[in-house]
């Protein structure tokens, strides 16, 4: 299957030899959405006001000079995607900055009045509280909570759009379980172009370095390096043998298109094999984005 990609600033073109019909998609990536209220009364107060500390992280403002907040900059990106005429939504993880019952109401809201179809994997920050450990156990504790999002199949699931298959795989805990490799094996293996949505990106040689400069350690999935007294501090314990095996198969996958990931709240793209991209979005919560269109070929 021959693919090329093209991009700059916040588009990217993908040709795919056998597509037949163009799809589009906006692609967002950690918003941070921080909205609390009485519904969560042991952690309302002490979260209220938390997710303002990404305003000093940019620049994104209105005409007045004021910051606008992640929530709004949400609604600007999904009115560009009415505009763009989008035919998919891709959101890649921490659409919220904690898993309180008002930021994923919220967030669900918005996407849903859009009309637009959506596919989203969680983040670490979508399921988890900072008073809490980032643990499996909590992941599948607060997954019910983003059913809203994720129709209930938090950890693996697919949607075709057109001819294209987007695949999404919660890595959030920096692995992929047996489930996961199998679900993704069953869904490449079908053949069709496929794009996997993640939210932690794979460890890549020419992204590392950049990841450390910005983040203080490789905060990558199957990063080879990644001392174990700083994978312990994020709860990350050693690359699993599914992990790394479901690496291997993205590595060696034809009709694999494009990743797209997050976490890291910057842009970047690489090459993961010769086929497919690994785009990583910028942070949400600056009012940044992907737009892609994939094209016959």
């Amino acid at each position: 299957m021959r693919i090329t990609h093209y991009w700059n600033e916040n588009r990217a073109t993908i040709r795919v030899e056998g597509l037949t019909t163009p799809v589009k998609a906006l692609m967002a990536a950690d918003l941070h959405i921080g909205l609390i209220d009485e519904r969560d009364p042991e952690r309302n107060e002490k979260f209220a006001g938390l997710a303002e500390r990404f305003h000093a992280r940019h620049d994104n403002v209105d005409a007045d000079g004021s910051i606008i907040p992640q929530e709004t900059a949400f609604v600007h990106m999904l009115d560009l995607a009415g505009r763009e005429e989008v035919d998919v939504l891709a959101l890649v993880g921490d659409l919220v900055d904690f898993p309180a019952i008002a930021s994923v109401e919220y967030a669900a809201r918005l996407i849903d009045d859009t009309g637009i179809p959506a596919v989203y994997t969680p983040g670490n920050h979508d399921w988890l509280f900072y008073d809490q450990e980032a643990t499996t156990e909590i992941r599948r504790r607060f997954w019910p909570r983003l059913d809203a999002l994720t129709g209930g199949e938090p950890a693996c699931s697919s949607r075709q759009v057109g001819d294209l298959l987007f695949v999404t795989i919660d890595n959030s805990i920096y692995q992929v379980e047996e489930e996961q490799l199998e679900f993704a094996r069953d869904a490449l293996g079908a053949g069709l172009p496929t794009v996997l949505l993640s939210h932690i990106p794979i460890s890549l040689p020419t992204l590392r370095e950049p990841v450390i400069n910005e983040m203080g350690t490789p905060i990558l999935m199957a990063d080879p390096d990644w001392a174990l007294e700083s994978r312990q501090e994020s709860f990350v314990g050693e690359n699993t043998a599914t992990t790394l095996e479901f690496v291997r198969l993205v590595g060696a996958t034809e009709n694999l298109v494009a990743i797209l990931t997050g976490h890291v709240h910057f842009r970047h793209v690489d090459a993961v094999n010769p086929w497919a991209v690994q785009y990583i979005a910028p942070p949400g919560y600056a009012g940044e984005y992907w737009l892609f269109e994939w094209q016959p070929l």
